[in-house]
């Protein structure tokens, strides 16, 4: 799971280590007991996979490694049943074009595990979200240029629809100027 982090650094658990010292597993006391134990373990590596895969997608906008949620299980160890990964999901400031790669690199991220949660897939929603702002953005950019006077005192944005205008004449007229040029000739 990917946990959408704009303002906090990511919570750590310290993972346990082989010179940390583990009590010795105490027997189990029936084929249920082992069987939750196997489940605690498969579980485990599913989750470590996933959130890796995650770190992995997500590359420097990871804001450390993965945290993890841990059961003890009946033979006294601890297994990871729950993770997330911390991510800077926060838009590039004044820069959309940055924003929509950001975006696409934390959906990547986001999807990135071959099962996706529920977590990772409202993520993923958001990412797109924020793309589509960085987008829309964009476009009225281009549709409201920056305004900077020109010797004439014509803003940027007058020049550039001035010059669009005369370009549009000059197209029709030369339309008009062939199509009476071949009205002559035919007649």
């Amino acid at each position: 799971m990917i946990h959408l982090d704009t303002a906090h650094a990511p919570i750590t658990t310290r993972l346990p280590t082989r010179s940390d010292k583990v009590p010795p597993a105490p027997a189990l006391r029936d084929g249920a007991e082992l069987k939750i134990v196997q489940q605690l373990s498969a579980r485990d590596r599913e989750v470590r996979s996933h959130e890796q895969v995650h770190v992995a997608a997500v590359g420097g906008l990871a804001g450390g490694g993965p945290s993890f949620q841990f059961t003890r299980g009946p033979d006294g160890r601890i297994y990871a049943t729950g993770g997330e990964v911390s991510i800077d999901v926060a838009a590039v400031a004044n820069d959309p074009h940055a924003t929509i790669e950001k975006a696409q690199k934390i959906r990547r991220a986001a999807l990135a595990p071959s099962n996706p949660s529920q977590a990772d897939r409202a993520v993923a929603a958001c990412a797109t979200a924020m793309a589509t702002e960085a987008r829309v953005e964009l476009q009225r950019e281009q549709q409201d240029p920056p305004t900077a006077n020109h010797a004439d005192g014509n803003t940027e944005a007058e020049v550039t629809q001035t010059t669009t205008s005369r370009d549009l004449t000059a197209l029709f007229s030369t339309d008009a100027i062939e199509r009476s040029n071949q009205i002559d000739q035919s007649v």
